[in-house]
């Protein structure tokens, strides 16, 4: 590579960082330091990221100026063109693998020019231990990435005592009673897919569920498109309280449901539960949930839902294979950082027009209602569906039918029952399959445990 290339790839690295500091975790995971970058400006630039990034402040002109001379800086205008010649923060981990390569060679350049020197003034013994101290330097910075897997499996192995001890759960539990029971809660390091036909309440029960494993005291991080912050907390707050979803949106609400409201929203305050309402690029989301995770700040991950974070610049030709690369890179994120991540997909069209009004059965879906099928089934530790008669929720209709005596809100029948809503475990690789009914109320945007008779 030559000088010009290496320092653009160089510059497209600050400049990136620039534009998103949370990054910087990532340059620090693969043991990038100063010395790496040929240019002396980028390295004076970098060592102030660094120094920054140490005391936990944000990266950007102002804050790079206030601690270093501008001139030793290249300038406002140099800094202000690291950012401005960035062609996107995609690939970000490429540029810090070439950055790496880069500096690999030089130092074996320069290690082959040591050798060359000192062969004839130096004894054997002295050149072969500057070989073998240069040599792991060299190993040290390749495995840098991977440079936690003595801590991960020391960790590992202190939650397999701790859970033989009784004092942790072998697996994350849900708070859901039949799904805790039947299927064990959820094991970390799965990628668990959870999907649905529009309309079914997949969204309500991410969110109940997000809900229900924060109060078990995990640290949960709800990811959004559709709905903004203020929106899922709205529909944590009716839920909670069973207050009427649209009485809260149409800010139709009493002063007694203002007050409980206020003491809830301090209980949810005290919940390890975040919600990210700005990330919208496959990259970004992959980026921020490295990020967390190397912060030790998150146990799982909600994704609402995959197709959301699909763009022109995501991996592959066709929205299959996009989202089939986007679930290979969230289970590799889970496996390697021991986390659970729970991505949620669309449900083919074809599901919802064979369901037979008067056939429970034909509601339930299976392996091949997945949208893009193959890969997404194929790369999921555990597939999850969601059914429901969507069609209870007409008001008319379901008066007819309570005329008729026809429903029966205690039956495990989704033909009969309005508040009923069927999950269907359709893989587990580390557990058993099952059907587990739940409660529904879409006036709260909750669902629960399915009451025991």
């Amino acid at each position: 590579m030559d000088k010009y290339t290496s320092v653009n790839n160089e510059n497209q690295i600050l400049g990136i960082i620039m534009m998103d500091s949370s990054l910087m975790a990532i340059a620090l995971q693969y043991g990038v330091h100063k010395s790496m970058f040929r240019n002396r400006i980028n390295q004076n630039i970098y060592e102030s990221m660094t120094e920054l990034y140490s005391n936990q402040t944000g990266i950007d002109i102002t804050t790079l100026v206030s601690i270093r001379d501008e001139k030793l800086l290249g300038g406002i205008s140099y800094l202000s063109g690291l950012i401005s010649s960035v062609y996107s923060n995609q690939g970000f981990t490429d540029y810090i693998k070439i950055l790496i390569n880069n500096y690999q060679k030089d130092q074996i350049r320069e290690l082959g020019q040591y050798i060359t020197k000192r062969a004839d003034q130096e004894e054997p013994q002295s050149i072969i231990t500057e070989i073998q101290n240069k040599t792991l330097d060299l190993l040290s910075i390749s495995a840098s990435g991977k440079k936690d897997k003595a801590q991960r499996y020391a960790k590992y192995a202190e939650d397999k005592y701790k859970a033989s001890k009784g004092e942790i759960e072998p697996n994350i539990k849900t708070g859901f009673r039949d799904i805790d029971t039947h299927v064990g809660g959820f094991k970390r390091g799965n990628y668990i897919t959870l999907f649905s036909g529009s309309g079914i309440g997949k969204t309500t029960f991410a969110i109940s569920l997000a809900l229900s494993i924060a109060k078990k005291k995990y640290k949960v991080i709800y990811f959004t498109i559709e709905m903004t912050e203020t929106e899922i907390i709205d529909k944590l707050q009716s839920q909670i309280l069973e207050i009427d979803y649209k009485k809260i949106t149409q800010a139709a609400l009493t002063e007694d449901e203002i007050h409980k409201m206020d003491v809830t929203a301090n209980r949810l305050l005290n919940l390890d539960l975040t919600i990210e309402d700005e990330i919208t690029s496959s990259e970004e989301l992959i980026n921020q949930i490295l990020f967390k995770s190397l912060k030790n700040e998150v146990d799982v991950v909600i994704v609402d839902y995959l197709n959301l974070y699909i763009g022109s610049s995501s991996v592959g030709n066709t929205l299959s294979e996009k989202l089939g690369q986007l679930a290979i890179d969230l289970k590799k994120l889970a496996q390697r950082n021991h986390i659970c991540i729970i991505g949620l997909a669309q449900a083919n069209r074809s599901a919802e027009q064979r369901i037979n009004e008067d056939n429970p059965e034909s509601f339930l879906l299976s392996k091949f209602d997945i949208q893009d099928t193959n890969r997404v089934f194929q790369h999921s530790n555990v597939v999850i569906a969601l059914a429901r008669n969507e069609k209870l929720d007409d008001p008319l209709h379901k008066e007819k039918l309570h005329e008729q005596g026809l429903l029966n809100y205690s039956s495990k029948d989704l033909t009969i029952n309005p508040e009923l809503m069927m999950l269907q475990v359709l893989k587990n690789r580390s557990g058993s399959k099952a059907t587990i009914p739940l409660k529904y109320q879409g006036k709260y945007s909750k669902v629960s445990d399915f009451p025991r008779i």
